[in-house]
């Protein structure tokens, strides 16, 4: 009688076993389709993103087939959102917010879209993101900011919007260990480019007159 028990026992934990291995089986199923699925969606977009000349309504029903795929990062670690970040990509940037793109996402260095925005001199989207709260003083791997990278760049305006937004202006660059004025000057001293320098001597002199409002204070 002990043994048909034990016997008994056995099967049922067996058929408990087979039910659970084939509820896992289907789970991974769905979870390789998932992602298989959000892979191609993020192929779709990312392809279309390198096209040019694609019109507001061909970018919004791309995004709005794709979708699924807006998480996914390229082979880079590069969130979609920064892929959007030229200026003439606006459109999908824009798109991508609408769709739910976190502008938080940072690709493996550390980049935000702030960061990418900043770099770009992309106006545009530096005020969307501002106006979504995003972090202005973000600092990358590198310890540096969105005023870092736009001083590098040479982008005034970009310089001039993150200053209105009172972005930190002592902040110290992590490799070069320069605040954003004496980073200002680095720059300008090593640019070669006579139509770049007339961006760096305005953006120097922003920086110059913030700090002494800012000592005036």
């Amino acid at each position: 009688m002990k043994k048909v028990v034990i016997v008994v026992v056995i099967s049922l934990f067996s058929f408990k076993q087979i039910i659970a291995m084939k509820k896992d089986i289907v789970t991974q199923k769905k979870m390789i389709e998932f992602n298989f699925a959000s892979r191609e969606n993020f192929l779709a977009i990312s392809k279309a993103i390198s096209k040019e000349k694609l019109s507001k309504k061909e970018v919004q029903v791309i995004i709005e087939k794709n979708k699924q795929g807006i998480g996914c990062r390229t082979n880079f670690d590069e969130p979609l959102l920064n892929c959007a970040l030229h200026k003439d990509k606006n459109d999908f940037f824009n798109f991508l917010l609408k769709y739910c793109a976190d502008p938080k996402e940072e690709n493996s260095a550390g980049f935000n879209a702030l960061i990418v925005a900043a770099a770009y001199n992309n106006i545009k989207a530096l005020e969307l993101l501002i106006k979504k709260k995003i972090d202005i003083n973000h600092a990358n791997s590198y310890k540096e900011t969105a005023l870092h990278r736009a001083i590098i760049n040479g982008c005034f305006e970009a310089v001039s919007l993150l200053i209105f937004h009172d972005a930190k202006i002592n902040a110290i660059h992590g490799i070069f260990k320069k605040d954003s004025l004496d980073l200002a000057k680095k720059c300008l001293y090593e640019e070669k480019n006579k139509d770049k320098k007339k961006d760096r001597v305005e953006i120097l002199k922003i920086l110059k007159n913030f700090n002494k409002e800012e000592k005036m204070k």
